[in-house]
């Protein structure tokens, strides 16, 4: 008999988190993390379907994702679960971004919660020398005492 309540107690727990989750959409996939380029487009794909086919390739500058620092674009739904965004200008080098899906992404849905969004890391490329050049200027010994000219090795 205990066993039976015991299992009943277990099942009307599973079912209530099952429950609690129904409204919720989570954030399946995006290349915003790690490092990213300086050009290039960030995308965000969704478990489920957000928009009606009527919303897709439409720029928008509604304020779907926040970005600190912040990051001027628009967004694109590209397919009912994929929100494209694409910077206005190229992204700062060397900087961490931290991005948070708001809910303005859900203002077509049924949903009313975005899990695993607020938490979104990436940076750009650290800066690197490409190429260094050395000039070397000899000094002849008329000049040194006017200070007026030298002479190039190059």
């Amino acid at each position: 008999m205990r066993i039976k309540n015991f299992l009943s107690a277990i099942a009307v727990i599973f079912f209530f988190f099952a429950a609690c989750n129904k409204n919720a959409v989570t954030l399946s996939y995006t290349n915003a993390k790690e490092e990213v380029p300086q050009l290039g487009n960030l995308v965000f794909r969704f478990n489920q379907s957000l928009v009606s086919d009527s919303m897709l390739n439409i720029w928008d500058s509604a304020d779907y994702i926040s970005f600190e620092p912040e990051i001027h674009g628009r967004f694109r739904w590209e397919s009912p679960d994929q929100l494209v965004f694409s910077p206005s200008q190229p992204l700062s080098p060397a900087t961490t971004y931290n991005a948070s899906i708001k809910s303005a992404v859900l203002k077509y849905s049924k949903y009313d919660k975005v899990t695993d969004g607020d938490d979104i890391k990436f940076h750009t490329p650290d800066l690197t020398l490409d190429n260094s050049q050395v000039i070397w200027m000899l000094q002849d010994e008329g000049s040194k005492n006017a200070g007026t000219s030298t002479k190039s090795l190059f």
